[in-house]
């Protein structure tokens, strides 16, 4: 309950500051904003995400088989919850896809 209070308190506090931040840090009418990336650990990252989709795609790929086992068994209900963390993974699997996509528009040397 104490940590909930906290979080609250650390959210208000944020949003109450927040508009006044940004309002001085708008560019002047006309100006188009600049983006710098940060670049350095774009390599890690990258390979990070990748390794992560491996992982997801192996995971997939065995939790298919259990949810075709269980349906073979009888068990709907087992592969309804079998498919649905399937369906999360492949969510997942393409939030991944879409993050490498930025990450290498945006460092292409990474």
């Amino acid at each position: 309950m104490f940590t909930k209070a906290v979080a609250v308190v650390a959210v208000t506090g944020a949003l109450a500051i927040l508009p006044t931040g940004m309002a001085g840090a708008e560019p002047a009418p006309g100006a188009s904003p600049t983006v710098v990336h940060d670049c350095t650990r774009a390599a890690k990252v990258l390979q990070w995400l990748e390794k992560a989709e491996q992982r997801g795609s192996t995971f997939v790929t065995r939790a298919q088989q259990r949810e075709e086992q269980a349906r073979a068994a009888g068990h709907p209900i087992v592969a309804a919850r079998i498919e649905h963390r399937i369906d999360r993974a492949q969510r997942l699997e393409g939030r991944g896809s879409r993050l490498i996509a930025r990450i290498q528009a945006a460092c292409p040397t990474a």
